[in-house]
């Protein structure tokens, strides 16, 4: 009994150690296969890549730009609103019906052009009467004058009478007050009875009737309403045949071709502005346009204390269709401006090791890394200290180059 039991116990031992035995070697041998798999497919992918690239290096596609050398300019950016000096809303200075109006909303007139009229018989009528009393008034004044002249010849002539006095005083006859008073008194008589007189009478004859003359021709020629200035009809607020007093708006007239941008420039930054520097202008409205070309006119010299800015006017270079006077503008105005710098994109800086560096391509189209210092810089350029380090012309990696490594292999993407 002792035996069996002893047996027992043994067999058992024995077969825990197979078993352990068994497993050890099955783990192994599924291990190798496993590695067996991995290893073959990593010579598969090796085979296909080598069979795609031919067994070649690929190069990393890029893009890039060349150094440049040449002015730096930095800019002051502002935003403003579109202006024309030229806007006037026509009036009419005479009432009466309106007989005419030869303009829609819309046209475009020319300085001088007939636009409306006010039926003008009344005041052609004003006019001819005072014209008739004009032409009186001058009957009457030559048959005064006439008179004027009998008179003076049967007087003693003012200036002989002066000329006598003077020779008496040089002569000692009479003292230097008796001089001063008969010459006030000669004068007196000269102003009574010679050209004061005549004066007198021109402003009683003349004077009046001239003056009514002169209003009933300028209210005749304002029944006729010209266009002060090249522009465009609009708004308008009549209608031909209507009866219409003095001082109605008729339309407003604007002219498109003389416009200006209202740039509102921060306080700290208008020291870097200055009269005919350059500008850009975009408008959000019309981004099919462009950039537009302009340049500084004028700078006010009152600061606005609402928002600490100063008006600054841009003008707006040429003409261009559909721009209108109070649309929102971007303006970018160049102020300090740095002569002879070499320059290369700032997307072309990267930090490395906290320096710069520049990626610059070399002959045999790989990325070489150069460690640079750098100086001024603007919204699109930045200034390369030392020109041992790269030079005008080269190129310079401006893209997808983040990561990249020294000597990498690339090829140069061109835009369209």
């Amino acid at each position: 009994m002792q035996f069996s039991r002893k047996f027992m116990i043994s067999s058992m031992i024995v077969l825990v150690i197979a078993a352990v035995f068994w497993q050890t070697g099955s783990n192994e041998e599924t291990g190798s296969m496993e590695n067996a798999v991995q290893s073959d497919k990593q010579d598969k992918a090796f085979e296909s890549l080598n069979k795609n690239v031919g067994g070649k290096e690929t190069p990393i596609t890029v893009e890039a730009a060349p150094v440049v050398e040449g002015d730096l300019i930095q800019q002051v950016s502002a935003q403003g609103r579109v202006y024309t000096y030229q806007k006037a809303t026509l009036i009419n200075e005479v009432g009466g019906r309106l007989v005419k109006f030869k303009a829609r909303d819309g046209d475009k007139v020319k300085k001088g052009d007939l636009i409306a009229e006010i039926d003008d018989h009344e005041y052609r009528l004003d006019y001819e009467e005072a014209k008739s009393n004009y032409l009186n008034a001058q009957a009457e004044y030559v048959t005064f004058d006439d008179s004027l002249k009998i008179l003076d010849k049967e007087r003693d002539d003012p200036e002989d009478q002066m000329v006598a006095l003077k020779k008496k005083l040089d002569d000692g006859l009479i003292s230097k007050t008796d001089y001063e008073r008969q010459k006030f008194e000669l004068e007196l008589t000269s102003l009574r009875k010679g050209e004061k007189r005549a004066e007198v009478m021109d402003a009683k004859l003349l004077g009046q009737s001239r003056s009514a003359l002169a209003k009933a021709k300028l209210r005749l020629e304002k029944c006729s309403i010209y266009a002060p200035f090249d522009g465009v009809i609009f708004d308008i607020k009549v209608s031909q045949g209507a009866y219409i007093n003095g001082s109605t708006e008729l339309a407003l007239l604007v002219n498109m071709d003389d416009l200006v941008v209202k740039a509102k420039v921060l306080e700290s930054e208008i020291g870097q502005v200055f009269k005919d520097r350059p500008a850009r202008i975009n408008f959000t409205a019309l981004p099919g346009l462009g950039e537009i070309e302009g340049s500084v006119e004028a700078i006010s010299p009152i600061v606005n204390e609402e928002d600490k800015t100063v008006d600054t006017i841009v003008r707006i270079k040429g003409t261009h269709s559909g721009i209108r006077p109070g649309m929102f503008a971007e303006i970018k105005i160049d102020s300090q401006i740095f002569k002879d710098r070499l320059m290369v994109p700032k997307t072309a800086i990267l930090p490395r090791d906290n320096r710069k560096v520049v990626f610059r391509v070399s002959e045999d189209n790989r990325a070489k890394w150069v460690y640079v210092e750098t100086g001024v810089e603007n919204s699109q350029f930045v200034e390369i200290l030392g020109k041992d380090t790269l030079a005008a012309g080269e190129m310079v990696l401006t893209d997808n180059h983040f990561t990249m490594g020294h000597d990498t292999l690339v090829k140069i993407s061109v835009k369209k």
